[in-house]
C-alpha cells in the first residue's frame, strides 16, 4: 500500500514542539541543564585554584630565600661545590703519582666534613630518602662566602637525558678472583678500542660485543662490554684500562687496583641518583683511596629509576662512573621491577649468580628476591642448590639480596 495502516498512524509519537526539537524528549533539557551547570561549576572552581596557586607560589617564594639565594639557587651552587670535591678526589686517586696520597684523601676529608650544615631548606633524610621538611640542607653542603654568584651549569645526564660524551658510564663487574666484565656506554658512530697493561705478564682482552634496548618510547645509548683478565691474581698493582675512539680521538681512563695484601669490601644500597647519592659516591672514592677494596657490592635500588627509564644514563654517568670506584657485584631490588628488570638485565645480565671473591677466600651469591613473587623461583632455587653444592668448605659464603631479614626501621616491617 502507498500509505500506512490506521493502527500505525496511531502508535506514532506526536511531532515536537516547534521551539523544543533540540531537547525532545524532556528529560534532554534537564541532562543538558546539568550538563551546563556542571561545567560552569568546575570551570569556576579551576579558576580559584589557579588564583590560589599564585597566591602561594608568591607567599613560598617570598618564605625559602636562603641567606638571599633561592633554593634552587641554593641547591645549584651546593651540587657545584660536591662537583669540585669529586673532582678533587679523583685527582688525588688517580693522578697523585709519588706525592702522599693519604695526607691528601684526608686534606678532601676534612673539606667535606667542614662545610656548612643545617639552615633553613632541606629534608630530613630516612631509609627510602623520602622525608618532611627539616632545618638542615641538602647532604650539608652550601656555598662558602667565595662561592662563585653564578650558579655552575647542570650536566645534561643530571635531568635525565645522556651524556653527550663519545664514551661514558665506564665500570666494570667483577666476574672473579683476576677477572672482570668492563662495561660503557658509546654513541653509535663510535670506535673503541680496549687496551690494558698489568702489573703481572699475563693479561688479556676479549672482543667487546654491544647492543641496545627499548622500554616504551626510551632506546639506550650503545652499549658494550668487553672481558678483562689478568694471572696470577696477587700481584700488586694497577690493571690500567684505556678506551680509545679512533672516531673522535677520545680516551678514558679506568684503573683497577688489584693484589691488595689486605682483602676488603666494601658495600652500600639503595644508592639511587639524587643530591645525597653523590655524597655517598665520594665517600667510597674516598675508603677506596685509603684502603682499595676488591668489590663493591650494590645490596639492589640501583638507581631509583623506576619508570624515568633516562635515569639509569644519568646514574651511570653522575654518580658511578664520576668516581673512581672498584668493580661491582650488583643484586636487583624493587625499584629494578618498574621496567620487569628490562634495564637490569641489560647492563648487568643476570638476575642472581655466584662470584669468587678475595682470592677464592670468599664466594658470594647474588639473589634476586623479587621472583619470589612469581612461580619461576624454582629455577633461583635449584641454581642456589647446586651452586652451594661445589662451594670448598674452606671459603666464606656470603649471600646477598636487597630485602633485609631484620630491621629496626618499623616504616617498611610489613612490606
Amino acid at each position: 500500500p502507498t500509505s500506512p495502516p490506521p493502527y500505525q498512524r496511531i502508535h506514532q509519537p506526536p511531532p515536537p514542539p516547534p521551539l523544543s526539537f533540540f531537547c525532545y524528549p524532556p528529560f534532554f533539557c534537564l541532562i543538558m541543564l546539568f550538563s551546563l551547570v556542571l561545567i560552569a561549576s568546575l570551570s569556576l572552581s579551576h579558576a580559584v585554584s589557579i588564583q590560589k596557586n599564585k597566591l602561594n607560589s608568591a607567599v613560598h617564594g617570598a618564605s625559602v630565600h636562603v641567606n638571599g639565594e633561592s633554593r634552587e639557587s641554593a641547591l645549584s651552587e651546593s651540587l657545584g661545590k660536591l662537583r669540585g670535591v669529586l673532582d678533587e678526589v679523583q685527582r688525588v686517586v688517580d693522578f697523585c703519582g709519588t706525592c702522599d696520597k693519604e695526607e691528601q684523601v684526608r686534606k678532601v676529608i676534612s673539606r667535606i666534613r667542614s662545610t656548612k650544615g643545617c639552615q633553613s631548606t632541606g629534608y630530613r633524610g630516612t631509609a627510602d630518602r623520602t622525608g618532611e621538611p627539616d632545618t638542615c640542607h641538602y647532604f650539608g653542603l652550601l656555598p662558602d662566602n667565595d662561592a662563585p654568584t653564578t650558579p655552575p651549569l647542570v650536566q645534561p645526564a643530571l635531568i635525565g637525558l645522556q651524556s653527550t660524551a663519545t664514551i661514558s658510564q665506564v665500570t666494570s663487574l667483577v666476574t672473579g678472583t683476576s677477572s672482570v666484565s668492563l662495561r660503557w656506554a658509546q654513541h653509535h658512530d663510535a670506535n673503541v678500542s680496549v687496551t690494558v697493561t698489568c702489573p703481572s705478564s699475563d693479561c688479556t682482552v676479549g672482543q667487546p660485543s654491544c647492543s641496545h634496548y627499548r622500554v616504551a618510547l626510551y632506546k639506550s645509548p650503545t652499549l658494550c662490554q668487553a672481558s678483562i683478565a689478568w694471572t696470577p691474581a696477587d700481584v700488586p698493582g694497577t690493571v690500567d684500562v684505556s678506551l680509545v675512539d679512533g672516531a673522535s680521538g677520545t680516551t678514558v681512563r679506568y684503573p683497577i687496583v688489584v693484589g691488595s695484601s689486605r682483602r676488603r669490601l666494601l658495600v652500600v644500597g639503595d644508592i639511587g641518583h639524587a643530591p645525597q647519592s653523590a655524597a655517598v659516591a665520594a665517600s667510597m672514592a674516598v675508603r677506596h683511596a685509603q684502603a682499595p677494596a676488591d668489590a663493591l657490592l650494590v645490596a639492589g635500588d640501583l638507581s631509583y629509576a623506576n619508570l624515568d627509564i633516562h635515569r639509569w644514563d644519568a646514574w651511570l654517568d653522575d654518580t658511578m662512573a664520576a668516581t673512581s670506584l672498584p668493580p661491582l657485584a650488583p643484586a636487583p631490588g624493587n625499584h629494578e621491577m618498574f621496567d620487569l628488570m628490562a634495564s637490569y638485565r641489560a647492563r648487568y645480565g643476570s638476575t642472581y649468580y655466584s662470584v669468587d671473591l678475595l682470592g677464592g677466600a670468599v664466594h658470594l651469591v647474588v639473589l634476586n628476591a623479587e621472583e619470589l613473587l612469581f612461580t619461576h623461583w624454582q629455577d633461583q632455587f635449584t641454581f642456589l642448590t647446586n651452586d652451594l653444592a661445589t662451594v670448598p668448605d674452606s671459603a666464606f659464603v656470603i649471600a646477598m639480596w636487597h630485602q633485609p631479614w631484620y630491621c629496626s626501621n618499623t616504616k617498611h616491617e610489613d612490606s
